[in-house]
């Protein structure tokens, strides 16, 4: 609205110009043609007598009288029209200047909105690329037996997507695995020890890649999918860090407290520590508390800012 009465003004104020030039001309064609009258009614009236001749020379005089009186006059007047004119020349200028300008301020912002309509189509293609993948995961694992190598028991009930996930998290976090790391935990008297750290990361880890290599593919890709998304917001050229957390925060939004863990778990791998290092980044996994999950008060993802 407001860009229409800005353009309804300037309009106003260029006809406006236009009506002041157009009566500048006009009074100098009528002012000129006082003049000369009023230079014929000086010469006839008060230098003649009102008497005419016939003798030429009569009006050879007249003619040198009225060039020399109007003729520096009519000089001034072309020199003022010649000015006039250059302004308006100017003052089209200007203004085709800038039109031009607006025209390409509207074109800049007209790009913006379909790339940015564009990104958006794609992030959101993407996220429901992602949430299928999630659908087709299946899992049967009960709990984890760590001697020697962790390895899964079969729970005897395959689970497939939002109940898989879940399943995944109780032998990861509070089962299984999580007894394990209490009984370490339990068993040195400073667990934030390098040693200790170690074994407890190498002790989670093993369960986590038990689970990961229990499924037949698609958590894989669902991981390699979120990543891809996550790392495509965070290197994108023209999204602004500002849109970069927004949008961000629409997956964080939408992931689950399985879903954070199992992030979790793959971040701390050498295969997902990119991965994690953007999850840290964008503090995606603040879905996890760390009273119910112990291990991620001694393994913090990369930053503590990630939970």
């Amino acid at each position: 609205m407001s860009t229409d009465k800005d353009t309804k003004d300037n309009s106003t104020e260029k006809m406006g110009g236009l009506t002041a030039d157009t009566t500048t001309y006009v009074k100098l064609v009528i002012g000129a043609f006082i003049l000369a009258l009023s230079a014929y009614g000086i010469w006839f009236g008060v230098m003649q007598g009102f008497s005419l001749s016939k003798d030429p020379a009569y009006w050879a005089q007249f003619g040198d009288y009225l060039g020399g009186t109007i003729g520096p006059i009519v000089g001034l007047a072309t020199i003022v029209l010649l000015v006039i004119t250059l302004n308006l020349q100017r003052t089209e200028l200007r203004e085709q200047r800038e039109h031009l300008a607006q025209s390409a301020k509207e074109l800049a912002e007209q790009n913006q909105i379909l790339m940015k309509q564009s990104f958006e189509q794609s992030f959101f293609t993407w996220l429901g690329q992602y949430q299928k993948t999630l659908d087709q995961i299946s899992f049967s694992g009960g709990t984890t037996i760590h001697s020697p190598e962790p390895t899964l028991v079969p729970h005897g009930k395959v689970l497939t997507s939002t109940h898989a996930l879940k399943r995944m998290a109780q032998v990861l976090g509070t089962q299984g695995c999580n007894l394990c790391i209490n009984d370490a935990l339990r068993s040195t008297p400073n667990p934030h020890t390098e040693p200790h750290r170690t074994n407890l990361k190498n002790i989670f880890i093993s369960s986590w890649l038990a689970i990961y290599h229990s499924d037949l593919g698609s958590l894989r890709v669902g991981l390699r999918t979120l990543y891809g998304l996550v790392r495509w917001i965070d290197q994108h050229e023209l999204l602004s860090e500002k849109d970069k957390k927004h949008y961000i925060s629409i997956i964080k939004a939408r992931l689950t407290e399985a879903e954070a863990l199992i992030l979790y778990a793959n971040g701390l791998t050498e295969d997902g520590a990119k991965f994690g290092e953007l999850l840290s980044k964008y503090s995606m996994l603040t879905a996890l508390d760390p009273q119910q999950y112990e291990i991620l008060r001694y393994l913090p993802l990369n930053e503590p800012q990630a939970l």
